[in-house]
């Protein structure tokens, strides 16, 4: 084996080696991520969505010019009645309401019927209708959008419901960057100029421009936080797949999966690139002196997830503690729902109260679930004294 074509010839098996096993990560990599990542994790891992005309054509047909995602026939039919809202079978008919409620599907109630939702439950408890305005994959900037261009809102009291997943949708404004899906959702998003809020409306643009939206964002999107390929954004589906795998192990929200804390807990820092805390308190505020300068009151519901439930119980304390602390600095009333959960729990688990027990993973409240929410903010209502005016 010492003469030159045997160690060529040897070399070139071991190359051979190499690059079968180079191919055989590389395909690996790419069906594992195709068939499995990009259904599990989409925000995590991009792969550029395909728009042709007709999608364009029909996205510009049925878009909310003003609120952005989702498009407007979603708030019509039997999801939500005349008024916008939910419809309420212990109230059907719309109008004076007692209470408002505004934020996501959390608020809404999905995955229980109408009349299992919390907002009906309430107003069975208050004997008042109750007006549900939440819109599922809502950001708390849409939500609080929605309540200022809601004139027929009249309610003595207006709630406005903060899911976790909330902070990142407000600083997001292209959908796909965090769902996989909905290669048109897009929304405006509010930034903090100064000492105020500044609204940066719904991009518009122009069916060219959504080439360049798929494979670019940047340039379109300036103002977006989890572009592709930064350290928040999703990790580009691109080869080498390997290496794009190796990228997403390291991502951030990957970190603390690993370490069993809230994928999200990171943008709850004061000093994250994001903002996300910063813009979150302030369009609490926002919504309360808005509920104020109407001549109604209005508060702040502050919803658990597993992890955030989890995280109370092993530490005693709130994960969204940091937003709290805004909250009572700028004297925005909130209700945190996490310590009455766990106190009316006890050894139960969160999952016990959502809809896909005993399944693993997250979904949303069960009519259980659902029936407690009713009843921490009827119990709230009452030792706010705001019961009186309803």
């Amino acid at each position: 084996m010492s003469d030159p074509a045997s160690r060529r010839a040897l070399i070139g098996g071991y190359l051979a080696i190499f690059l079968l096993t180079l191919t055989g990560i590389e395909v690996t990599a790419f069906l594992f991520g195709r068939a499995y990542l990009l259904v599990r994790v989409p925000f995590l891992l991009y792969a550029a969505p395909r728009i042709d005309r007709p999608t364009w054509d029909r996205y510009l047909a049925v878009r909310d010019p003003h609120l952005g995602w989702p498009n407007r026939e979603a708030l019509r039919g039997d999801a939500y009645d005349s008024s916008g809202a939910r419809p309420l079978p212990a109230f059907p008919v719309p109008g004076d309401e007692c209470i408002s409620l505004y934020g996501d599907s959390y608020t809404y109630g999905a995955e229980v019927s109408h009349a299992e939702a919390w907002g009906n439950v309430l107003a069975r408890r208050t004997g008042c209708r109750v007006g549900n305005f939440g819109v599922g994959g809502y950001g708390t900037d849409q939500a609080v959008l929605r309540f200022a261009t809601n004139d027929g809102d009249s309610a003595a009291v207006s709630i406005l419901g903060l899911f976790p997943i909330n902070m990142l949708r407000n600083v997001n404004q292209y959908r796909h960057l965090r769902t996989g899906e909905s290669p048109l959702g897009l929304k405006p998003r509010f930034i903090v100029a100064g000492d105020s809020l500044q609204l940066v409306p719904l991009p518009e643009l122009t069916f060219a421009q959504t080439k360049r939206l798929a494979n670019d964002p940047a340039v379109l999107l300036p103002h977006e936080v989890f572009l592709p390929g930064t350290d928040l954004g999703p990790v580009r589906f691109a080869f080498p797949f390997g290496l794009a795998l190796g990228r997403l192990a390291l991502h951030p929200q990957v970190r603390n999966w690993v370490s069993e804390q809230p994928s999200w807990i990171d943008y709850l820092k004061p000093d994250h690139s994001s903002g996300a805390l910063e813009v979150t308190a302030r369009l609490c505020r926002r919504f309360v002196k808005a509920c104020q300068r109407r001549g109604k009151s209005g508060f702040v519901v502050l919803l658990p997830t597993p992890s955030s439930f989890d995280f109370y119980v092993e530490h005693g304390k709130l994960v969204m503690e940091p937003l709290v602390t805004r909250l009572e600095a700028t004297d925005v009333p909130y209700l945190a729902l996490t310590p009455r959960f766990a106190e009316r729990l006890r050894d139960e688990h969160f999952a016990a109260v959502i809809t896909n027990w005993p399944r693993p993973g997250m979904g949303h409240l069960n009519p259980r679930g659902n029936a407690m929410v009713a009843g921490f903010v009827m119990e709230y209502l009452e030792g706010s004294r705001l019961v009186g005016d309803l």
